[in-house]
């Protein structure tokens, strides 16, 4: 019979291979397998183990699927609790599972607190060890709600003609540039991280451009987080624009807050 020291130790060499890129995504896949078929025997010693691994795991979302996601919380930063873990998704119906990759438009009226919804979202990425960047303009709702979050900001701006680096955590773009736009997302996407991106808003795109331009936008920017580990909520205000171009966004998106 198989010693749980033995299991522990086989778990422990192949997550150094998987992160040495010596085993493949299909061995990951089966290792994980394994795990779940063994956590009863190894779950006390198994979370020490992992921790050694934990920037592996986080990146490729294992963590989420090992003894049912249970050992997520004991990955998440202080101060955090069991149900920031899905304290956005679980409102619209899905888990953090099923927001990967995917992302949500929320409509929201300038009238009611619709800032709480983008914390609610912003808390369930940092619980889950993801980093989050905040797409807004300077002394916004969203700007003000979020800070001292810890989160990154990249502020649009209509006077930036360049981008700008102004600190360790944030960035000033010129918003009426697509392509600084989506080239910022882009780096976001580079760095390999699970990372969670808040776009406030297409409406400020759209009024400062036109609809054809955010639209294109907003078509690139999804298909780069499509192929990527970054899931996204955007913004759009539903009393500016007509039924139209709100049915066009919406039907971009898996995921709509009306």
């Amino acid at each position: 019979m198989v010693k749980p020291s033995q299991i522990l130790c086989l778990i422990d060499t192949s997550l150094t291979l998987l992160e040495k890129g010596e085993l493949d995504q299909a061995y990951a896949e089966n290792l994980i397998n394994f795990i779940s078929r063994n956590y009863g025997e190894i779950s006390v010693d198994l979370i020490g183990l992992l921790k050694q691994h934990e920037e592996y795991l986080k990146l490729n979302r294992l963590l989420d699927r090992i003894g049912e996601g249970k050992l997520r919380l004991l990955f998440a930063p202080e101060d955090f609790k069991e149900e920031d873990l899905e304290r956005f998704s679980s409102s619209i119906k899905s888990s953090h599972k099923g927001i990967f990759k995917a992302s949500v438009l929320l409509e929201f009226s300038s009238n009611v607190n619709y800032e709480s919804k983008v914390g609610d979202f912003a808390r369930e990425s940092f619980a889950n060890g993801e980093k989050v960047y905040i797409f807004t303009r300077m002394e916004s709702r969203v700007d003000l709600a979020l800070r001292g979050l810890g989160v990154n900001y990249v502020f649009l701006s209509t006077l930036s003609s360049s981008i700008h680096k102004v600190g360790e955590k944030t960035k000033i773009i010129q918003i009426t540039d697509i392509s600084q736009i989506l080239g910022a997302i882009m780096l976001i996407k580079n760095t390999n991280e699970s990372s969670s991106i808040v776009f406030d808003s297409l409406t400020d795109l759209m009024l400062l451009t036109n609809f054809e331009q955010a639209y294109k936008a907003s078509r690139h920017a999804l298909d780069i987080i499509a192929n990527s580990s970054i899931h996204a909520l955007f913004l759009i205000e539903k009393d500016a624009h007509d039924k139209s171009k709100m049915s066009a966004f919406e039907n971009l998106f898996r995921f709509v807050i009306k």
